[in-house]
């Protein structure tokens, strides 16, 4: 009877460790689905901004308007001189109200720097993008 009782427990005691190594198992497929599933939503959420970036400059692109990478103004070829972009090359101070580079007061003062506008690539901008998701 004790004998019976033994192979009963062996037995019983080889299914739980069987069920053991089954959940663990399971919850290591759990984590690596939930790693996907993160992955994936953000990469869907990076699609999305892109596709309604794109939707946004559609209407610019039609125009012949391109977005300029230093001062973020829309152009047109054209109509681009070699003082049509101006940037400050310096910091502006809040403090003391003024753009270091220039002396000018006031942040909305036109900038010191003249050039022509530069086309803004949309590589730029994802880049733009990585940067400031990783300065917050």
């Amino acid at each position: 009877m004790r004998a019976v009782k033994d192979v009963e427990i062996q037995k019983c005691l080889r299914e739980i460790r069987g069920l053991k190594d089954d959940l663990d198992q399971s919850e290591t497929n759990n984590e690596k689905l939930t790693r996907q599933v993160s992955q994936m939503t953000e990469e869907v959420t990076k699609l999305i901004f892109r596709i309604n970036r794109l939707k946004n400059r559609k209407g610019k692109i039609d125009l012949g308007l391109k977005t300029c990478k230093f001062c973020t103004k829309d152009f047109q070829e054209d109509e681009n001189f070699l003082w049509s972009c101006r940037t400050h090359t310096g910091d502006y101070s809040s403090m003391d109200n003024i753009w270091w580079c220039c002396g000018k007061k006031g942040k909305t003062q036109p900038g010191c720097k003249k050039q022509k506008h530069q086309q803004k690539e949309d590589e730029e901008d994802e880049e733009d993008n990585i940067l400031k998701g990783k300065q917050k």
